[in-house]
């Protein structure tokens, strides 16, 4: 199995001459890294750092959207962790508004798949 890729900086993109199965299981990889990015983000108390993995994780299953229905789709832990974003940034009375749109955006690509 492969290692994944680094976290945030040099993530690299899904190959696309990966076959279908494959691509799945590196949009998976590379949005399983970005949630590891972001936990460590949050843990050393840059909620930004947090923001932008989440936002980064979103985009992979933009870029891929027919992963996102994939059995080893990562995208409905991707937005546990945007609404649980969103309830930390309101509890410390920070504005929410980007993990909002970021929420629609993950929201809409749920959506187009059921």
């Amino acid at each position: 199995m492969k290692a994944p890729p680094p976290a945030h900086k040099g993530v690299r993109t899904v190959p696309e001459n990966s076959t279908m199965i494959g691509r799945k299981e590196d949009v998976a990889v590379v949005a399983t890294a970005f949630l590891q990015a972001a936990a460590r983000a949050l843990h050393a108390c840059d909620l930004a750092g947090f923001v932008r993995c989440l936002a980064d994780a979103v985009g992979v299953y933009e870029r891929n959207p027919s992963c996102a229905q994939a059995p080893t789709s990562h995208l409905r832990d991707v937005q546990v962790y945007i609404r649980s974003a969103r309830l930390l940034y309101e509890a410390l009375g920070r504005p929410a508004d980007d993990l909002m749109r970021l929420d629609q955006r993950a929201e809409a690509l749920r959506q187009s798949i059921h």
